[in-house]
């Protein structure tokens, strides 16, 4: 099995999204029973009558995946979900909550609100590991990653991005919600990476205009709040919105930048392995670990340590890995359409993009052999242009279909 990690983890995402989109519906985990089943039935078949081993072992892999995935999803929905939504939430007039934990992300601000995430590690006196989105209409007296104790009413969050996060509850200001700055601070390496943030976008303020400077937040960081209703529409009918969405192509970006300034004092592959590794923990930390920015840096941290070992990372077992990162912390991370969409793309640009470039190119001829002379420099580059064309629209081809 070349792919085992490329099997194990897309059907993972297959898995785990069919049941949740179903909503665990019954019928759905008898399909995927008998899916199972069968697959083992035939595996052990295979391998028995030493027809097709290989072939055999990939369907009982297949079949573990399967059965795991459904079992993990059933596990976590009733022993972590469902206790924190039944008690705390669900309820005609939801309870008030007596909790404290700290702030555990930036607060988001807008002209008219602020909203911040508490993860608690105490509710009504009782140990609780949960996480709460804070929708405020007024200032709130604490600041990220500080310790607090708030009374509030809560409710069940149907947000998909905040469920993909594992922020199962939500509360609001105007429902008796009080809350307590201890003034104690909770440090760790991703409260360093939210400064690292905050800083980045004070400068960026203070450096250029709000048009510009709320622009380079949403490039840099995705950071949209602050663009103005009208900006957002014009990336939209211009078919742009990916660019103030932050994604793998970002991270690409500046991954790049950082390692063609690397490699210019030093050539080892090690150091520059511990560049890369560093430099995609760090972007992602900074970015608040968005779902399409950990499956392309996950993808790249393999690659570059392929390389440094000399050798070549399958771009499917990578992608599988990613999906298994990505789902076995928090298997309702299937809620954000947003990942699913990206890992879509991606499996599509892997497996479609070079039979269709390919395709493209034999039905045009293509041939490119340098000639002597201006006109046929001139040939050249251009042919070449054209392929460069070529290869832009078959990856943009390949991702759409697959989307």
């Amino acid at each position: 099995m070349k792919r085992l990690f490329g099997l194990i983890g897309f059907t993972f995402l297959f898995v785990l999204s069919a049941v949740f989109y179903s909503d665990f519906n019954e019928i759905v985990f008898a399909i995927i029973g008998s899916l199972g089943v069968l697959s083992v039935a035939v595996g052990i078949f295979l391998i028995a009558s030493k027809k097709n081993k290989s072939f055999g072992r990939s369907l009982c892999a297949f079949a573990f995946a399967v059965i795991f995935s459904a079992l993990y999803i059933i596990g976590y929905s009733e022993f972590v979900y469902n206790p924190i939504v039944n008690n705390y939430s669900d309820k005609e007039i939801a309870e008030e909550i007596t909790a404290s934990g700290y702030i555990c992300d930036e607060i988001i601000t807008t002209d008219s609100s602020c909203s911040f995430v508490i993860k608690t590690d105490k509710i009504n006196g009782q140990p609780s590991d949960a996480k709460i989105q804070i929708f405020s209409y007024t200032n709130v007296d604490a600041e990220p990653f500080e310790k607090v104790s708030f009374t509030a009413h809560t409710y069940k969050n149907n947000t998909s991005s905040q469920i993909s996060h594992g922020v199962f509850l939500k509360a609001y200001s105007y429902d008796n919600f009080k809350i307590e700055p201890t003034g104690e601070k909770v440090f760790d390496l991703y409260s360093a990476a939210v400064s690292v943030r905050t800083t980045m976008k004070n400068s960026l303020d203070m450096l250029l205009p709000e048009d510009y400077s709320t622009l380079c937040r949403a490039v840099l960081l995705g950071e949209k709040t602050a663009l103005d209703s009208s900006v957002k529409n014009d990336f939209s009918m211009t078919g742009t919105s990916f660019l103030i969405v932050v994604s793998g192509m970002h991270l690409v970006i500046i991954t790049s930048f950082i390692l063609f300034f690397v490699r210019k004092f030093t050539r080892n592959r090690f150091i520059i392995t511990g560049f890369t590794t560093f430099t995609v923990i760090a972007f992602m930390a900074v970015t608040g670990f968005a779902h399409s920015v950990v499956r392309a840096g996950v993808m790249m941290i393999i690659v570059s340590l392929a390389s440094s070992n000399l050798r070549i990372a399958d771009s499917l077992n990578n992608l599988g890995f990613a999906a298994v990162v990505l789902t076995i912390f928090n298997p309702f991370a299937v809620a954000d359409i947003g990942m699913l969409l990206s890992f879509a793309a991606t499996t599509g640009i892997i497996l479609w993009s070079r039979p269709i470039e390919r395709s493209v190119l034999r039905f045009f001829h293509y041939k490119n052999k340098r000639k002597d002379g201006i006109v046929g420099t001139i040939v050249y580059y251009i042919k070449n242009f054209f392929k460069i064309c070529v290869n832009m629209l078959s990856v943009s081809i390949s991702a759409f279909l697959w989307i």
